[in-house]
């Protein structure tokens, strides 16, 4: 998803030959600081003790502030290389990443394509039971 959504603001935008390498280095430095944490490890398959149990989330902490900081930096070198006209593109294409969801949020089954719900086409449960 966020590959695609990526591609889509790139074209949208209009990103040239001369931007690509500010935008490559915008989108890997996202990528990066969107990576799920690494759990510690455990060491010769005895569980680790409660201290470094925390040493590794510490180092995970502090390896995410790293990467959050190279993405600000990639964010401010794609700022210099915009023109205002993508600025404004880009304002309009809006967040390259939807909100987090709210606690307890599970987002809706996809819908079968030219399916509908029982009351019809556009009532509730739209695109929820197949199509016969």
């Amino acid at each position: 998803m966020l590959a695609a959504r990526l591609s889509a603001v790139e074209t949208f935008i209009g990103i040239s030959a001369d931007q690509l390498d500010a935008w490559r280095g915008y989108t890997n430095a996202l990528q990066s600081m969107l990576q799920p944490p690494v759990p510690p490890k455990e060491t010769a398959g005895a569980p680790s003790d409660a201290l470094e149990f925390s040493a590794g989330l510490a180092r995970e902490a502090i390896d995410r502030g790293d990467r959050a900081r190279k993405l600000v930096v990639a964010i401010e070198a794609l700022r210099g290389k915009l023109a205002p006209d993508q600025i404004e593109r880009l304002k309009q294409a809006g967040p390259i990443l939807p909100p987090p969801p709210g606690p307890g949020f599970a987002p809706p089954p996809a819908p079968f394509p030219g399916s509908f719900g029982p009351k019809g086409p556009e009532g509730p449960g739209a695109g929820l039971i197949p199509p016969p």
